[in-house]
């Protein structure tokens, strides 16, 4: 993990947790504030908080641009070492150049490092502010101001249209100021990644490799170049030569042949015996690396169990001089291991660079440690992160039941319970109300039938109306269903409603759907409440009171899933991951979710800070570890590279010499193969095979000088392969020696283009590329700086209002409803 990307991490929970006080703080929940003196007091000082908060994060984005402006002024000398590298004779004054303008890289690292961590802890302490805001407005009854501020602080949604790196408008998100923070804070990571990924492309030195590689292509072209015009000679001897010479000329090809044959092996014999020295250099230096040094360490108690987990050590390997988890003890439980006082691997040069570097984007050990060892700046961000998650986590769970988590838990057990026995008691097999009520309706529709007067007829309507008002009056508390819709009472002794009443046609209209573990209740009396206790908690409700063998508590359903439970199921599933994907993994909602991330937030990171002293032992001796690698990876570089020098230098000079004598073999073959069809005793030597050949001399000559002839054999004036060269040069397409002069010349104009910089490399076109992003990324954290400054100029407005500050009476409108817009490019 990179260390300008450890507090986006480490925050992470911090700002997980406070955010979701969305969720967990609303206008029915006290929280011990029961009048509006008091929840002014609370925003006040929550005020004061968040204006600090402010200062610090406009503090925090000036020492961006200081960071900027200070790579400017350091670019100059950059270039000039980049300048003095290229034009240094000497590889010690290559490395001497190379290392110090390194050092400004790792300054300009540095530099955004700190930016990065500023900003980091300026949000921190901003999202404890917005916490306390939040908490305080739990106070705040039936007030637009405190709705509008709750959902400008997490709901609220703002957008923001840029131009990425290709000119195409992008449209990016974020909900409520929490979001835009959060927004603001990886924007700013991800232009720092981009920097640094600058910074390290701006300051390589791969032109002169890159122009050595077209030398020694110069060079072969050459050679073949060279190869050709001797064969043009050799054609134009032999058409000069008369049909009764040719078997002497040939005799004399013979001969040629062999020498150039001979002088062929001899150069490639020069060669292997030059390249002799390097390959045993290249074995000698692989030998060294692969000599295996001990590679030892010690780890501190306190920590072992996180090193377990880190797994380190060489892939594919477990035995104790390969792994570091080989040397292992188990503790008392499945996740407790100790180390014995020293680790003593045996490890290759190649293998200490995996162990200590890695190789995957994830790094290794020297990585590792650096994301959990933390500078001040760090380590007081995870302070502050601790009492942010530390406050959240003993809001919502106190020891006393008196938390806001704990008594939402009980509104939850209270709520469920009293639906389930109304459900009982609806349903009971013995008294089923809604069977009974028809059973009643039925009999009373019998006996209207059989009275005899009006007076009797209204003794049995008065009777069934009070039967149906009781009945109606238990079906309603289930889940507010009453038989007439709109209303929100029903008294069949009421004329309207019995007229209503008696016009319905079916049992259902009139008694509402029967009650049964399938229905689907309406969203009133008890399972309203309920359902709004379970939703709270991020449980969900169930209509059969009867609780599953097999239910277990992290289903949310009948069973209060307790932190304990939480902790081990969060553990299991992160299995050495990233918080993020394991929250994924565990289900959670509302306020089980606030407490618990809080808590265990709160728990990890109190860890993290009281095993500083722990990390830093181990930190202390890998590096040193680190450095004895380093110097013996640079020492094996630096031969390498000599030799790899050694070794070109050598193709380079015989290169020419080899592509020139293999060309003038392979068309004198070609010669000679045309004069032995014309000797040949089978054709007699006549005139008519001689003239053919002829024909195919002049037009291999009329080809090499730059005729366009067919290449097909078979057809008349064919090329032979031997001969066949064929390249464009501005935009004119050639042939034969022609066309390998403009291939030599198009090597030795990229050359020269390289050496001037009108040509551009490809790490060059990268660097327009990283530019082009940067600008767009600069883009990105602009437009979220001013967004911020526009919800915080409307938070200030509401949070006047409702301090008593302002005198205004209107709540201010959401960019939708027509009031600020989102600030967009």
């Amino acid at each position: 993990m990179r260390k300008w990307t450890y507090l986006v991490a480490v925050l992470l929970m911090a700002g997980t947790s406070t955010s979701l006080l969305t969720s967990c703080i609303d206008n029915d929940e006290p929280a011990g504030i029961t009048d509006l003196r008091g929840a002014k007091a609370e925003l006040l000082r929550a005020k004061a908080a968040v204006e600090q908060a402010e200062a610090a994060i406009k503090t925090a984005q000036v020492k961006w641009y200081e960071a900027e402006a200070e790579i400017k002024n350091q670019e100059a000398e950059q270039a000039k070492l980049k300048t003095s590298w290229l034009e240094a004779q000497y590889q010690a004054q290559k490395d001497s150049i190379q290392a110090e303008t390194q050092k400004y890289v790792e300054q300009q690292n540095k530099l955004y490092i700190e930016a990065l961590q500023a900003s980091a802890e300026a949000n921190a302490e901003y999202q404890k502010a917005l916490a306390a805001i939040e908490a305080a407005l739990v106070g705040v009854k039936e007030s637009a101001y405190a709705e509008r501020l709750e959902a400008l602080i997490n709901d609220e949604s703002f957008t923001y249209t840029y131009e990425d790196s290709n000119g195409k408008p992008q449209t990016i998100t974020a909900n409520g100021i929490k979001g835009i923070l959060n927004s603001l804070e990886s924007a700013q990571n991800d232009l720092a990644e981009l920097r640094r990924a600058e910074s390290q492309l701006k300051f390589s030195f791969s032109k002169e490799a890159k122009i050595a590689a077209v030398q020694s292509q110069i060079n072969i072209e050459t050679g073949k170049l060279e190869g050709l015009k001797e064969n043009l000679e050799e054609l134009k001897t032999i058409k000069g030569v008369a049909l009764s010479d040719w078997k002497t000329k040939y005799e004399e090809y013979e001969t040629k042949d062999k020498e150039l044959r001979d002088e062929y092996s001899q150069l490639l014999v020069q060669q292997e015996e030059a390249l002799q020295v390097v390959a045993g250099k290249k074995d000698s230096l692989n030998n060294a690396n692969k000599i295996e040094k001990v590679f030892a360490f010690s780890i501190p108690d306190e920590i072992a169990s996180a090193v377990h987990n880190q797994k380190w050590g060489i892939a594919g390997k477990t035995d104790k001089n390969k792994s570091v988890n080989a040397w292992a003890y188990e503790g008392s439980t499945p996740s407790e291991y100790t180390f014995p006082n020293k680790i003593e691997l045996k490890l290759n040069l190649e293998e200490r660079k995996e162990l200590l570097v890695g190789t995957t984007p994830d790094g290794g050990m020297v990585d590792d440690l650096e994301s959990v060892v933390l500078s001040e700046t760090e380590l007081s961000a995870a302070q502050a992160s601790l009492e942010t998650n530390k406050n959240v986590a003993d809001q919502y769970i106190k020891a006393d039941g008196s938390g806001v988590y704990d008594k939402a838990v009980k509104e939850w057990k209270n709520a469920m319970k009293a639906f389930h026995d109304q459900f009982n008691l609806l349903t009971d097999p013995a008294n089923n109300k809604r069977k009974g009520i028809i059973d009643t309706y039925e009999d009373y529709n019998d006996a209207l039938q059989e009275a005899k007067d009006d007076a009797a007829k209204k003794t049995l309507t008065d009777n069934f109306k009070k039967a149906l008002n009781d009945y109606v009056a238990e079906r309603s508390k289930l889940d507010g269903w009453l038989p007439i819709t709109g209303q929100e009472t029903f008294d069949a002794t009421k004329d309207a409603d019995w007229t209503t009443w008696s016009a319905l046609t079916t049992n259902d209209e009139r008694f509402g759907q029967d009650v049964t573990t399938n229905m689907t209740p309406n969203n009133g009396g008890l399972w309203k409440t309920y359902t709004t206790a379970a939703d709270k908690i991020g449980y969900i409700p169930k209509v059969d009171p009867i609780v599953p063998s097999n239910c277990d508590p992290s289903e949310l359903t009948y069973i209060e899933y307790t932190y304990d439970q939480f902790k081990a199921d969060f553990e299991e599933q992160i299995n050495g991951g990233e918080w993020e994907d394991a929250l994924t993994r565990i289900t959670i909602k509302g306020y089980t979710k606030t407490a618990f991330t809080a808590k265990y937030t709160a728990e990890k990171v109190q860890e993290q800070i009281d095993t500083q002293d722990a990390w830093k032992a181990l930190q202390k001796e890998i590096l040193a570890l680190y450095d004895a690698y380093k110097t013996d990876q640079t020492n094996s570089d630096k031969v390498e590279g000599e030799i790899l020098a050694q070794e070109n230098t050598i193709k380079s000079e015989w290169s020419a010499k080899l592509y020139k004598l293999n060309q003038q073999m392979a068309g004198l073959s070609a010669i000679m193969q045309q004069i032995l069809n014309v000797i040949n005793e089978e054709n007699g030597g006549n005139e008519k095979t001689y003239e053919k050949a002829i024909e195919w001399i002049e037009t291999q000559i009329a080809y090499l000088e730059g005729g366009s002839i067919g290449t097909t054999e078979g057809e008349t004036g064919y090329v032979d392969y031997n001969f066949v060269v064929t390249g464009k040069h501005d935009e004119t397409t050639w042939t034969g020696i022609p066309a390998q002069e403009a291939i030599v010349k198009s090597y030795e104009s990229l050359k020269a283009a390289i050496e001037s910089g009108e040509y551009k490399l490809e790490e060059e076109t990268e660097m327009e590329n990283i530019a082009a992003r940067i600008k767009a990324q600069e883009s990105i954290v602009k437009g979220w700086e001013a967004i911020l400054a526009a919800a915080n100029k409307t938070k200030d407005q509401l949070m006047a209002a409702l301090t008593g500050e302002s005198g205004g009476t209107e709540v201010p409108e959401t960019p939708e409803e027509g009031g600020e817009e989102t600030p967009a490019e």
